[in-house]
C-alpha cells in the first residue's frame, strides 16, 4: 500500500545496492527520513505520514533484504556501517535533487534497527544531522558474554533458517501465547 502523496523510486548507491524509498511533502523543504526496524519496510511509516510536516520532503527507505529492495550479492554481508554508506549516498543523491541545499540537513526518524543505523550516521556525519527521534533503539549489551552469544547465535539461525525464525523468537519472546500461537 503505497500512501497516495507519496511516489515509489529506486536508488542505487555506490555499493551497487538498488535502494526502494517512497517520497512526499514538499520536495524542496529539508529531508526527514524514515528507518525501519528489523523485519519491518517503507510501509511501517505509511500510518504515521500524514502527521509528518508538509513543509519537509519525507523520505521512507526499504533497507537491504526489506521491502522492495533486493539483497544481493554485493549488499552482503549486511552491516551497520553497510546500511549508514548507503543512507549517505542516498541524501547526498537527495539533496542534490531538490531545490533545497545540503545545509539544510536532514532529520532522521529511526525505529530499532533504523535508530541504531540513525545513531551511526549521525555520529558518522554530524554536520547534516539537525535532528534524530529513536523509537526503540535497543541497548548495547554486547559485553554480556552471554547476551552476545545468544545474539551470535540468533543471527547465524536466521541466515540459515530465514527471518521467519527471528519472527516467531521475537513473537514468543514478547507477546502472551494466546497472541501468536
Amino acid at each position: 500500500m503505497v500512501a497516495p502523496n507519496l511516489t515509489s523510486s529506486y536508488f542505487t548507491t555506490a555499493s551497487g545496492t538498488k535502494t526502494h524509498h517512497l517520497q512526499g511533502g514538499n520536495p524542496s523543504g529539508p529531508l526527514l527520513i524514515c528507518l525501519h526496524g528489523l523485519g519491518g519496510s517503507t510501509e511501517t511509516f505509511l500510518p504515521l505520514v500524514s502527521s509528518l510536516p508538509q513543509t519537509h520532503s519525507v523520505v521512507l527507505v526499504d533497507f537491504p533484504g526489506f521491502g522492495k529492495t533486493p539483497l544481493t550479492e554485493s549488499a552482503r554481508p549486511l552491516s551497520i556501517e553497510g546500511h549508514v554508506a548507503d543512507l549517505g549516498d542516498l541524501v547526498t543523491s537527495l539533496q542534490g535533487t531538490s531545490s533545497n541545499p545540503a545545509s539544510s540537513g536532514v532529520v532522521i526518524i529511526g525505529h530499532s534497527l533504523g535508530a541504531i543505523v540513525a545513531l551511526h550516521f549521525a555520529a558518522r556525519y554530524p554536520q547534516i544531522v539537525r535532528g534524530l527521534t529513536l523509537i526503540g533503539p535497543g541497548r548495547a549489551a554486547g559485553h554480556i558474554p552471554a547476551v552476545r552469544q545468544r545474539m551470535l547465535d540468533l543471527a547465524a539461525t536466521v541466515r540459515k533458517e530465514g527471518i521467519d525464525y527471528a519472527a516467531a523468537a521475537a513473537a514468543k519472546s514478547n507477546f502472551y501465547e494466546d497472541t501468536y500461537a
